[in-house]
């Protein structure tokens, strides 16, 4: 079968229908029949052009189609290569930011050490230096609001809050002086931290001849550096005891009595 000369068989066309227009004047019945015959023909030709023109419609739409599902494939490629390499580096700064805490902290405790070993240094001079050293890792205005709890700190005036504040940071800097003399000739050993968000727990060990005191830090990640927000000595919390003491006179009694035991030394 050969090949269908379209230009050719559509100037065929438009003579006869040229010339049927100007024939219908003269016979309308003859130009309804022409004319019917006319858009036959045209129907035939349509049916044989179009097909093609369907079928390229049709190939045009596969290759869009498959272009489409490249696209989305590739998307998915990137996308998945993309939440891996944040998955990895999200884990590596993970591990920095432990290491971080970790080594921060090591760096203050051995300053404060090598201050309690120095021989040829009163007890209150060595106090003043070494809470000097600690106290830039501490967040002791956080674990003041923390020891009370949301139960009472939300209801205490400005002036309630800053008056315990003072005295129960006095009393947290005592009790960890008291804490640390228990590193003066001991090993300190520190283990793997354990990070869960922004925040940190650093196990660590005071070994002696006789004697095995474990110690965890517990560190939160500020807009500056870590910061040291609770202690727990062989498991258990100072905040939470503290917490503990603090409800058992409050209940009992007024927010003042609570002060005046703060004011008091804490072994009385």
């Amino acid at each position: 079968m050969g090949f269908i000369d379209l230009n050719a068989t559509r100037e065929h066309w438009q003579e006869t229908r040229a010339a049927n227009v100007i024939n219908a004047d003269q016979d309308p019945d003859a130009f309804m029949a022409e004319s019917a015959s006319y858009r036959y023909k045209k129907t035939v030709i349509k049916k044989t052009i179009y097909p093609f023109k369907w079928l390229h419609k049709k190939i045009i739409s596969v290759r869009h189609v498959q272009n489409i599902a490249w696209s989305k494939d590739s998307v998915m490629k990137r996308l998945l290569y993309t939440v891996l390499i944040l998955f990895i580096t999200a884990q590596t700064g993970l591990t920095d930011d432990k290491n971080s805490a970790k080594k921060i902290l090591a760096g203050k405790l051995d300053a404060a050490i090598a201050v309690l070993q120095k021989k040829n240094m009163d007890k209150q001079e060595k106090d003043r230096q070494i809470i000097k050293i600690v106290t830039p890792i501490f967040d002791f205005p956080f674990m003041a609001k923390l020891s009370l709890g949301r139960k009472y700190w939300p209801g205490l005036s400005k002036e309630q809050k800053q008056k315990f504040s003072d005295l129960f940071i006095k009393r947290l800097e005592a009790s960890y002086l008291e804490k640390l003399s228990l590193y003066n000739d001991e090993t300190i050993v520190y283990k793997t931290p354990v990070q869960s968000g922004r925040k940190v727990e650093i196990p660590t060990e005071v070994i002696s001849k006789d004697k095995l005191i474990s110690m965890t830090y517990k560190l939160y990640k500020s807009k500056h550096n870590w910061k040291i927000y609770d202690m727990e000595i062989e498991g258990i919390s100072i905040i939470v005891t503290y917490r503990s003491q603090f409800d058992q006179i409050l209940e009992k009694g007024t927010f003042d009595d609570l002060l005046l035991k703060l004011e008091a030394p804490e072994n009385k």
